[in-house]
């Protein structure tokens, strides 16, 4: 009886996007490279990208059973992000690698990884190599090609700055809220690089004030930290300080304070009267839309996308704890689906069956709102018409509920907020006095977060560092010196000699461009 042959494994790569000519040369690339291999490999090419279609985009993408999507923003950028920023949070694990020319701004490539991509690599018209390893890398590394590179170990581990690029959520005339990776430890003195020009605030040292890991804006930070501004080097000896010190340092320490007090506190004071408060960004509301069938995108929803800084979004009513209790959303749109019926074209496309949005989902949010002390969001029911507000209140046991026949719009959204606003009750409070928010396209923004790492070997795409610092699988830094670059923490190669050290960590870099990537090459060569 002959043997059955086993089936081969097959990968499957999903490339959404409309250059046909870039989408297939790279499958040319990638099927010439692993040919005759023990696995088969599926190159799927979606094209109907246009600028009003990012709702189908992301219906696609949480669809497909892709080991790797690929997202090619250089062409109908407005729609690809959109998708993008919605996917990662309706389902953070989808593994997506987006694409972009010299055409795309440097902020757009921010915004990718602050929706927490994996890799963001710029297309290039000469091989193409960043993008095959990286997608072959993070579907099989331990079949994945060596490529031929320049590369060089290090006779001593050399030092590298690198930057964590951490947010301001708002300015106060104390010092930020900023949003970070790291846990700070309140009390503590870091150096942190923000863009406030060194004539009004002298000093890069913050004094951390009181931290947390509620209440979050921004998805690809795990924490918040108030930070005071230090305003001058030295800094005076902190309360804690022992009698002795402060004896020794007394004249020392009464000169600094009074420099703050009488020159440098005023200026600042100034600065942000003229310059930070004419901003006038107060601090959004935060919300959460749960909407089965994404109506709320369907209807003009362009205004919906001035709130994306603190816009969650959800399909159902499942694994809502962490939401709750990590981002706090002050509203719960919910829009009310008691049967989905998938069209025909759908069933085609093979789209899976989308969850109810029913009674029994209203018990659920209500029970898991309930499980977060202190926490009493306002839900409002959309396309509900069976009980009217006040019946909706006895039957789930919940005072804050408003429900309206209409099927959500990002128009009533905008009421919603306006309303809540208006109301501004006591234990809603957004921190709105004496703070300025902070939007995304500010150069305010962005804080740099330093860590010490040591190069140990690096060749053109990806590096070993070590450090004695604590860093998780698929987290992202920019690289400030010896080259500029972003780099993403993947897993040690299969069979790699650090791959059971725990503190040799791998990166590949990506998020560059030319010249920067000519750098990463120049100072391989000059260490080999």
């Amino acid at each position: 009886m002959a043997e059955k042959k086993e089936a081969k494994k097959n990968y499957h790569v999903l490339y959404l996007g409309v250059d046909k000519r870039y989408s297939e040369s790279l499958e040319a690339k990638l099927l010439q490279e692993y040919e005759g291999q023990s696995f088969e490999i599926n190159f799927e090419k979606f094209y109907k990208v246009n600028d009003d279609n990012f709702v189908e985009l992301v219906e696609k993408m949480l669809s497909s059973t892709a080991d790797i999507i690929l997202l090619d923003y250089s062409f109908q950028s407005e729609s690809v992000m959109k998708a993008v920023y919605l996917v990662k949070q309706m389902a953070p694990e989808r593994p997506l690698i987006t694409l972009y020319d010299h055409q795309n701004k440097i902020s757009q490539r921010e915004d990718c990884l602050l929706y927490n991509v994996v890799l963001n690599h710029l297309k290039s018209g000469e091989d193409n190599l960043n993008v095959l390893y990286s997608l072959c890398y993070l579907m099989f590394r331990e079949k994945t090609n060596e490529p031929k590179v320049t590369q060089c170990k290090m006779k001593e581990p050399e030092p590298c700055k690198t930057v964590d690029k951490s947010r301001i959520v708002y300015l106060s005339k104390d010092g930020p809220k900023i949003e970070t990776r790291n846990l700070l430890i309140s009390g503590d003195i870091i150096d942190l690089d923000i863009k406030i020009d060194e004539k009004i605030i002298p000093s890069k040292k913050y004094i951390v004030k009181k931290v947390g890991s509620d209440g979050i804006h921004y998805s690809s930070k795990k924490y918040w930290a108030y930070l005071n501004f230090a305003y001058i080097d030295p800094i005076p000896l902190p309360a804690r300080a022992s009698k002795l010190d402060k004896l020794k340092n007394q004249d020392d320490n009464s000169k600094i304070i009074v420099q703050i007090d009488e020159e440098i506190k005023p200026a600042v004071a100034l600065w942000f009267d003229e310059q930070i408060l004419p901003k006038n960004h107060p601090l959004k509301t935060p919300f959460l839309v749960i909407d089965p069938k994404m109506q709320i995108f369907k209807n003009n929803s362009h205004e919906l996308w001035k709130f994306k800084e603190v816009m969650r979004f959800k399909s159902n009513t499942s694994n809502l704890l962490k939401e709750f209790e990590h981002y706090k959303p002050v509203i719960i749109a919910f829009q009310f689906e008691e049967k989905i019926e998938l069209t025909d074209e759908e069933k085609k496309q093979g789209q899976k069956e989308l969850p109810v949005n029913d009674v029994n989902s209203l018990k659920e949010l209500v029970k898991t709102i309930k499980q977060v002390k202190g926490y009493l969001p306002y839900l409002f029911i959309f396309n509900y018409a069976a009980k009217n507000s006040e019946e909706l209140k006895k039957l789930l046991d919940y005072p804050n509920i408003i429900s309206s026949k209409d099927v959500i719009t990002s128009l009533h959204i905008q009421k919603c907020i306006a309303l809540l606003e208006k109301k501004n009750e006591e234990g809603f409070n957004i921190e709105n006095e004496g703070n300025v928010f902070i939007p995304l396209d500010d150069q305010l923004s962005t804080a740099g977060f330093n860590h010490k790492i040591d190069i140990v070997n690096m060749n053109e795409l990806a590096f070993e560092f070590s450090s004695k610092e604590k860093f998780n699988l698929y987290e992202t830094f920019y690289m400030e010196e010896p080259v500029k670059t972003y780099f993403t923490i993947v897993p040690h190669r299969i069979n790699s000699p650090f791959e059971k050290n725990n503190s040799i960590y791998r990166g590949i870099f990506h998020s560059f461009d030319d010249e920067q990537k000519k750098g990463i090459r120049k100072y391989v060569i000059s260490k080999k």
